[in-house]
């Protein structure tokens, strides 16, 4: 939900910026490295990842109204997936990057999850 899936890089406003994790070993940890980031984003890893063969079923949602710009990388992703023939279910609910979004979708979310698990639901 609301994934941070960015590409090719988090806007400048995202969390997914800060904390040092994408700012490598030679940068302040408040940096951020778009090299990093997109080394470790699934457009890069998508290759290997068809290659084992795997099929990854994906809940992808978002608030239509994301200021991060998340429903539009969302669409994007199931896109991807899509292309890749694999199970993924897409929903744009009105709102932003919210609570509210969020509690709406997580019944849908967990409902999917469980369909894969063979958890009845």
């Amino acid at each position: 939900m609301s994934p941070a899936v960015y590409v090719p890089e988090p806007p400048a406003n995202s969390a997914a910026r800060g904390g040092g994790v994408f700012a490598g070993d030679t940068l302040p940890e408040h940096w951020f490295d778009p090299a990093i980031w997109q080394s470790l984003n699934y457009p890069a890893l998508l290759p290997g990842f068809r290659a084992t063969g795997i099929s990854m079923p994906l809940f992808i949602a978002s608030g239509d109204a994301d200021i991060l710009g998340t429903h539009v990388q969302a669409r994007r992703l199931f896109d991807v997936w899509q292309t890749m023939r694999m199970p993924a279910t897409l929903r744009l609910v009105p709102g932003g990057h919210t609570y509210g979004v969020w509690r709406e979708l997580v019944p849908d979310a967990l409902g999917f999850a469980l369909r894969f698990t063979g958890v009845a639901e």
